[in-house]
């Protein structure tokens, strides 16, 4: 599954038959979830066994959330459908790598996909911020909604953001030195690189949406824009994009659309 936040159950004999119908209400309910994925493994499978000892399975049934970049967290609560939904739910509200919960997703739902970090008042780079930041500013009524989460992601995805996932595909990332190039190739640009370097592999600069039309979003939207510019985004659909380096925020986009470039 590509859910960021998957709960298995691993089933055999009496203990699973007894907990299945739960575990398919439990399904049930959680149908729909962007961030959240319901399996079953059965671990006497032999194609399935290595999974299983990966993840430690020594006895049956056990039930686990595997939460994108972080280890397994193992259930040990009563075997009823309301104490796990609960669950779930709290490990989904303590986070996963790349972003931070306890703000409005927006347009960036799919935590497994979207690389655009959701940022609030309570999640938002500061001074003491290690990365550079070019932050979208938007209302889900934008026109092309989807065009907009699309181009938003290539951007991310252009300046080395990784999706939470990242960690278990293998694949290096790339220096900043090869992005650039990259960049410059792809967007015509001229970008003069030292002779040597930039070598590290961190992002150039993270990038992270704000949606100024979701719950208790709209306050702070004005606090960062200012109150013209807020009531563009939020009223009729347009972007605002802060670059925040060093704790400074400057304003440096507001149009009706955006693209990658």
């Amino acid at each position: 599954t590509h859910k960021p936040t998957d709960l298995l159950m691993t089933p055999s004999a009496g203990g699973g038959k007894t907990l299945e119908p739960k575990y398919s209400e439990l399904a049930r309910q959680l149908q729909g979830e962007g961030s959240i994925g319901i399996g079953a493994i059965d671990c006497s499978i032999a194609e399935h066994q290595p999974l299983c000892r990966k993840n430690k399975i020594v006895g049956y049934p056990t039930l686990k959330a595997i939460v994108a970049g972080t280890p397994a967290r193992s259930y040990e609560g009563a075997r009823e459908t309301e104490p796990l939904h609960s669950w779930i739910r709290k490990v989904v509200s303590e986070g996963t790598k790349g972003g931070s919960v306890k703000c409005p997703m927006g347009l960036f739902k799919d935590r497994a996909v979207d690389l655009v970090v959701p940022l609030c008042k309570a999640h938002f780079p500061g001074g003491d911020s290690k990365h550079d930041w070019a932050v979208v500013f938007y209302s889900t009524r934008v026109s092309g909604a989807e065009e907009l989460r699309l181009a938003v992601n290539e951007v991310a995805s252009d300046m080395g953001n990784e999706p939470p996932t990242a960690g278990r595909t293998g694949v290096t990332p790339k220096r900043q030195r090869e992005r650039l190039a990259s960049l410059a190739e792809k967007f015509k640009l001229n970008v003069k690189l030292p002779k040597v370097g930039p070598f590290s592999k961190h992002a150039i600069a993270k990038i992270g949406g704000v949606c100024c039309d979701c719950e208790g979003q709209s306050s702070f939207c004005h606090s960062v824009l200012g109150s013209a510019v807020a009531r563009q985004v939020s009223a009729k659909g347009k972007i605002g994009v802060i670059l925040v380096s060093g704790g400074e925020q400057n304003l440096v986009h507001q149009a009706s659309t955006m693209t990658p470039r």
